[in-house]
């Protein structure tokens, strides 16, 4: 009983205060002076001790306020608090949605090196396909520096120096081959990449012969023959190569000098990958122009969708300008035929590339 009358007494105070703090709200209402209770925001255990105090004491006013009546009424606009429409800089921040409000955009996405270059290297092999497709005398050419440019001194140089490095190791006392096994261990990667699936026997003869492990302790024991070796990759070079190379094979059988023999063997192979190349080439153009219009829809449309990531940018924007300026300058109101004002828009709109402007 001393329990439950405890706390019928404690009920009691509480009601006794609320009532007065009630009627004090309404005196203060009363005079003309709107109820602004204070609010303590509280803070969040992760932010610093550091910010601003006024944080704590943030008063926001009632939109309903009490009318001397005791009534409720709407708290009017004040200039210095002007209503919330989608004029004002807070509602544009929202955003506008149908009804002038809406949720926030979405942040900007990011595009990684790694899609750009892919998408790159997808509108080169767009623009390669097509030309397979279209030209049946296309065909890959190696492409040269200009005469006395940098890049073709720098190129030189370059070359110049390895095969110096070269000589001047294999006269050395005794005799260092460490350059030699790079060279021979690139030949040797040449080789194998020129293979066709069914040369599982060449292959197979190349690693037993051109093996490097072997080779080094040869080279270790004062037994190399380097001459061997470059007669055998000449022939190998003679199974592979095109019968147009067969001169240049004759040419370098007969060179005695180690240095210019497998400086010879070297830009051999390198014809000989592009000789490669345009075989495949040739084999595979019925199949490419089977293909090239799907492929190339295909990506092109990659390349549209990476450049919309990148800068939210139609990217066939110029395109339709072109067009509908096109379409304008023409008159097509007597015609019916889709497909005839289509030609005559494509018509137009070529012509107008043609004339260039000379200012």
């Amino acid at each position: 009983m001393d329990e439950t009358t405890k706390e019928s007494q404690n009920c009691d105070k509480s009601s006794v205060v609320l009532k007065e703090k009630q009627q004090a709200m309404k005196e203060q209402s009363g005079n003309g002076n709107p109820v602004t209770p204070k609010i303590k925001i509280p803070r969040s255990r992760n932010e610093s001790t550091s910010s601003d105090e006024n944080l704590h004491n943030t008063t926001i006013t009632d939109a309903d306020t009490s009318s001397p009546d005791g009534k409720r009424q709407k708290h009017p606009h004040t200039p210095d608090s002007p209503p919330l429409t989608p004029t004002t800089p807070l509602a544009q921040s929202i955003g506008s949605g149908m009804f002038g409000y809406g949720i926030t955009p979405s942040p900007p996405r990011f595009v990684s090196l790694e899609e750009i270059m892919k998408a790159a290297n997808g509108v080169e092999n767009m623009v390669l396909a097509h030309e397979i497709a279209v030209d049946n005398n296309f065909k890959l050419e190696k492409v040269n520096p200009p005469d006395n440019s940098l890049e073709q001194k720098v190129k030189e140089v370059v070359h110049k120096a390895f095969w110096d490095i070269l000589e001047s190791q294999l006269n050395e006392s005794p005799t260092n081959y460490k350059q030699a096994m790079a060279l021979l261990k690139e030949i040797k990667e040449n080789l194998l990449s020129l293979l066709l699936p069914q040369h599982t026997r060449l292959q197979q003869e190349i690693e037993e012969i051109l093996d490097l492990d072997l080779i080094l302790q040869q080279a270790d024991n004062g037994i190399l023959d380097f001459q061997r070796y470059a007669q055998y990759i000449l022939s190998v070079c003679a199974r592979l190569c095109a019968p147009v190379r067969d001169e240049k094979i004759r040419e370098l059988t007969q060179t005695d000098d180690v240095v210019p023999l497998f400086r010879g063997i070297m830009e051999l192979l390198d014809v000989m990958k592009l000789d490669m190349a345009n075989f495949h080439i040739q084999q595979m153009r019925p199949h490419i122009q089977l293909k090239s219009i799907e492929y190339e829809r295909k990506k092109f449309k990659e390349f549209l969708d990476s450049q919309s990531k990148l800068s939210a940018v139609d990217g066939l924007e110029y395109t339709k300008t072109w067009l509908k300026r096109n379409y304008e300058s023409i008159d097509v109101s007597n015609e019916t035929n889709c497909k005839i004002i289509t030609n005559k828009i494509l018509v137009n709109a070529y012509l107008e590339l043609l004339v260039w402007d000379n200012g």
